[in-house]
This record gives structure tokens, sequence and C-alpha cells, in this order.
């Protein structure tokens, strides 16, 4: 993961992460998202990471979640 004293850092708990197959597709999603340097899907936590700088389009981050079949827990 790269990452700097720059960087920062959001967790969020997903579901609907069932595969690998699932976790290559919202990081390849994600990864889109301006600003964006790394993105981390974990389907055994339930959990995706998201490394940025120096800002992101959260609400862009919940429509691609959503739009790719999964949904990020509250």
């Amino acid at each position: 993961m790269i990452q700097n004293e720059s960087s920062k850092m959001l967790i969020f708990e997903v579901n609907g992460l069932t595969c690998h197959h699932c976790e290559m597709t919202l990081e390849s999603a994600l990864k889109e998202v301006e600003n964006i340097i790394d993105v981390k899907a974990d389907r055994e936590k339930k959990m995706l990471k998201i490394v940025y700088q120096p800002d992101i389009d959260l609400q862009a981050v919940y429509k691609i979640v959503d739009e790719n079949g999964f949904k990020i827990l509250d």
C-alpha cells in the first residue's frame, strides 16, 4: 500500500463481499475515483480500506459500491 504523511485512510464495513472476484471488482471500480491512491477490499473481514490524498468525493464512493451490488454499513 502506498502511503505517506499526507495520505488519509478510510475504513468501511461492507456487506455483500463473498468472493475474490467481488474484492477485485470493487477495488478496480474505486481506483477510478479521483485522488484514491489505493483500495483494499477484504471479504473475510467485510472491510473496505481506502487510502486517498488530499480529498475524495464520498458520494462517488458510496455510489460505486452500491452500483456494484455491495452496501456500506453505517
